[in-house]
């Protein structure tokens, strides 16, 4: 799908570039991303190029501590810097109810994450703390060992 972003992205780009700006009934008045943490390089560019093509605001939704597929472009600091990538600054809001998942989870969660350099401290608490979940940790030697153990235990829970 990345060939489609892309061929959109450039159209954006160069209408922007030639001042075809969007007006009326075709243009949008804002445009929100939601799971923004997951957006590469190329999603970045093609909703910043829409926006200054319909000269509007963007509202972006997202959690640094999510942003982990870096393999493909992904980065914490799109979320960490957004007035950098947007030319303009944002206000944040920190949401600090979890409401997926069970307080001990959450606890667990908060601790593990706060040891990540690249990120806005925050706190967040469980909806629900009586809601608790099983947690078992296994120590395994190495990544083969651990990927094994897992497929192990999809298999047979």
């Amino acid at each position: 799908m990345d060939d489609q972003k892309y061929f959109a992205y450039l159209d954006e780009r160069k209408k922007v570039e030639e001042r075809n700006f969007l007006s009326g009934a075709a243009r949008y008045n804002h445009i929100l991303v939601d799971e923004f943490q997951d957006d590469n390089p190329l999603d970045l560019a093609l909703v910043k190029a829409t926006a200054d093509r319909n000269r509007v605001t963007v509202i972006i939704a997202g959690d640094d501590d999510q942003a982990i597929f870096e393999w493909c472009g992904v980065t914490p600091e799109y979320i960490l810097d957004t007035a950098k990538y947007f030319g303009s600054p944002f206000d944040t809001y920190i949401l600090g109810g979890n409401y997926r998942s069970p307080g001990n989870v959450v606890e667990h969660s908060q601790r593990l994450i706060a040891h990540n350099e690249n990120r806005i401290p925050k706190q967040i608490e469980a909806a629900d703390n009586k809601w608790k979940a099983r947690i078992e940790v296994k120590r395994m030697l190495n990544l083969d060992d651990a990927l094994e153990y897992v497929h192990k235990y999809s298999r047979n829970p």
